[in-house]
């Protein structure tokens, strides 16, 4: 494991860019059709709001199906940490002592096993003036969180992760170039007497990052494969995981839009 990148001896460390480019930003192929039939039963409840004066007995009924059965609406009970972490005693903790200091930002990547939301995000040992993005693999930002309240960790709207895509999480300050960031150290088996972290069993290919204020992605151990067993914590986040659609709810969706285009038709005629 490399050392601190202030108040402690700098160890060489291996550029993690031919590591990043053995994990490819895998897509599950059922994600696309899991995501469009999200994306249809939101426009279906949209509809159905735009009719609701209009629907009656058996529509009705068939609505109210929906929005139980919407995943979106549907989610699983239950709000987990991606990771958890733990102190020398096992009590569960989130934040440590600061043991170093990193001049850029620091993270993770992972890769979700089922279809995730995300619904709180932590901001680790320093809590002011930070910005949390979640990235598409490594190269694409597609959401941003500045802790402008100082607070450890805040509630955010619904961000959906889908199952087999590769992601990232990182924290900085505001601007990059000049961002240093403080971190505490965990051991995936507790090597070295650190306190020890568990990725959720919903998540899989952690592996930790450091970004260099010129924006360069580096592994934080050396060499740069052990990265997948230590933690420089950094951000963490809470999720609840997306129930699939079954195929009996598919169907449902299908007869619900039959209905309610039949609906808006006769709607159409009539004006």
């Amino acid at each position: 494991m490399r050392g601190n990148n202030q108040g402690g001896a700098n160890v060489p460390r291996a550029d993690a860019r031919n590591l990043l480019a053995t994990q490819p930003e895998t897509v599950n192929p059922a994600s696309d059709e899991k995501l469009a039939v999200l994306l249809w039963s939101e426009k279906l409840a949209m509809i159905m709001l735009s009719n609701m004066s209009k629907l009656k007995g058996q529509s009705f009924l068939l609505v109210s199906l929906l929005f139980c059965l919407d995943p979106k609406l549907a989610m699983a009970q239950g709000t987990l940490p991606a990771l958890t972490v733990s102190n020398s005693s096992g009590s569960n903790v989130y934040s440590q002592n600061v043991v170093g200091y990193y001049n850029g930002g620091v993270g993770w990547t992972f890769v979700p096993l089922v279809d995730l939301s995300v619904t709180d995000i932590n901001y680790g040992a320093s809590n002011s003036s930070l910005l949390i993005n979640f990235w598409l693999g490594t190269n694409q930002i597609i959401a941003s969180y500045t802790n402008s309240s100082g607070l450890g960790s805040e509630s955010v709207s619904p961000l959906l992760l889908t199952a087999g895509s590769l992601y990232s999480i990182t924290i900085q300050k505001t601007n990059l170039s000049s961002s240093t960031v403080a971190f505490s150290v965990f051991s995936l088996h507790g090597e070295a007497g650190l306190p020890v972290f568990t990725p959720s069993p919903y998540i899989s290919q952690f592996a930790s990052y450091d970004i260099s204020q010129s924006g360069q992605w580096l592994s934080t151990t050396t060499p740069a494969s052990d990265n997948i067993n230590y933690l420089f914590l950094g951000p963490n986040f809470q999720f609840q995981v997306v129930p699939e659609p079954t195929s009996g709810e598919i169907l449902l969706l299908m007869i619900v839009g039959f209905v309610l285009q039949r609906i808006t038709v006769k709607t159409r005629q009539i004006h």
